[in-house]
């Protein structure tokens, strides 16, 4: 995880699907884009200004209920100077842009490991956004500001929204360096933001992986053993394999693998009804009362008092 921020960061900006895109840019020697689809909502860095006002951000740890997707948001809408609900959020794929070394979720580290990195984002893009209306407006850029709503504005009271000058910011090169807004100057971090992640769970409308759906895809459920490192004995499947929608049923090292078309096939149905009997092995005498009895032993046979 030694990487550099320089080069963990922001490499250079560029168009996709018009708008202001930043991102990571660790080199990717397959050129792959983020999505089959080059369009604004599918952006292939963390961030996308587009020129109809969405504003993208790839999240790209997982959402585990640890609220990093709320995190994240909180992050850049800091110091890009805009509400948190302007922020769209979207779980970023695989790919070698997310990977420092490893795409992983973990160690709880996803906030530790962006917060200059996403804050220095939003701070870059900001920047760019003050240049590209200075330069429409000749003006100098530190005559300019912008309004915490998404807008940029001079003394004259000249407005003009990110949305606008998405397209021209992106033809800019990106500052080499950014000034943080301090803890007391803060307006988000550290306050109640509402997480983005709640209503569509709370709704039913979150996709999870095992909402995944492919052509022809069929749907694996274990049948356990009743102890750890047990193993099969005998099984009887007469019963289970001619149910609707099984596939197969066979054995595996940790049981007895049920393949069907749906879940429901597989584990209400066809695993329910194979009728087994298991080797308990090794462990089959361990119970909670047993762990404790054996680690009291072990305690007071290295237990010694203290000199006097």
């Amino acid at each position: 995880m030694n990487i550099s921020r320089r080069h963990l960061l922001l490499g250079s900006a560029g168009v996709v699907g018009g708008g202001l895109v930043l991102g990571w840019l660790k080199p990717d020697p397959q050129d792959r884009p983020l999505s089959d689809h080059q369009s604004g909502i599918n952006p292939n860095a963390w961030l996308q200004i587009r020129p109809d006002g969405a504003i993208i951000l790839q999240v790209d740890k997982i959402e585990m209920g640890q609220g990093v997707m709320t995190a994240y948001i909180t992050l850049l809408a800091e110091e890009l100077d805009v509400p948190p609900s302007r922020i769209t959020p979207k779980m970023a794929p695989v790919h070698p842009l997310f990977q420092d070394p490893a795409q992983l979720t973990g160690e709880s580290r996803s906030v530790a490991s962006r917060w200059l990195p996403l804050r220095e984002t939003g701070a870059r893009a900001r920047q760019m956004l003050l240049a590209a209306a200075a330069g429409q407006w000749q003006v100098d850029p530190a005559t300019l500001q912008t309004d915490g709503g998404g807008m940029v504005v001079d003394a004259s009271s000249r407005r003009a929204s990110y949305a606008e000058l998405a397209d021209a910011a992106a033809l800019l090169p990106v500052p080499d360096t950014v000034t943080l807004r301090q803890p007391e100057q803060f307006r988000w971090i550290g306050t109640s933001v509402p997480r983005p992640d709640v209503p569509p769970k709370v709704l039913g409308q979150a996709s999870y992986g095992i909402d995944t759906r492919l052509p022809g895809m069929k749907v694996a459920v274990i049948r356990r053993p009743p102890r750890i490192q047990a193993a099969v004995r005998s099984y009887d499947v007469s019963k289970a394999r001619g149910m609707p929608g099984v596939f197969e049923i066979l054995p595996i090292h940790s049981g007895i693998a049920v393949v069907a078309d749906g879940y429901w096939q597989a584990r209400q149905q066809a695993a329910a009804a194979i009728g087994a009997e298991w080797e308990l092995g090794p462990l089959s005498g361990v119970s909670t009362t047993s762990v404790k009895r054996e680690r009291g032993a072990a305690a007071r046979q290295s237990w010694a008092p203290c000199p006097q």
